[in-house]
C-alpha cells in the first residue's frame, strides 16, 4: 500500500501510511488574519481516518522559505500516529 514519506527542509522526516480501507492526507495552507494587524499563519496537517478514528501525525511548525516534498513511496517503515480520536461518520 503506498505511504507518503513527508521532508520538511531536507532533514524531518515524516512517514505515514494507514490500511487500505482508509485515508490519509497532508494539508498546507495559509490562513489570513482577521485585520491589518493580524499577520495570519501557516497550518500543516497530516491525518486521516482509519475506520472509526480521526488520526494525526506531529508537524513542524512552518514560517516562510520552509521547503517540503511529499514522495509517494511503497515504503514499509512509517511512524505511529502521534494522536488518534473518535471519527464521528457524517449520515447522507
Amino acid at each position: 500500500m503506498p505511504s507518503l514519506v513527508i521532508t520538511v527542509n531536507k532533514a524531518n522526516e515524516i512517514r505515514v501510511n494507514l490500511p487500505s480501507s482508509s485515508s490519509i492526507g497532508a494539508n498546507l495552507s495559509w490562513v489570513g488574519g482577521d485585520n491589518a494587524d493580524d499577520e495570519g499563519y501557516i497550518h500543516f496537517h497530516v491525518g486521516g481516518v482509519d475506520g472509526e478514528e480521526t488520526v494525526r501525525w506531529s508537524t513542524p511548525e512552518l514560517s516562510i522559505g520552509d521547503e517540503i516534498t511529499i514522495k509517494i513511496s511503497e515504503d514499509a517503515v512509517v511512524d505511529s500516529a502521534t494522536s488518534r480520536s473518535p471519527h464521528k461518520k457524517i449520515e447522507r
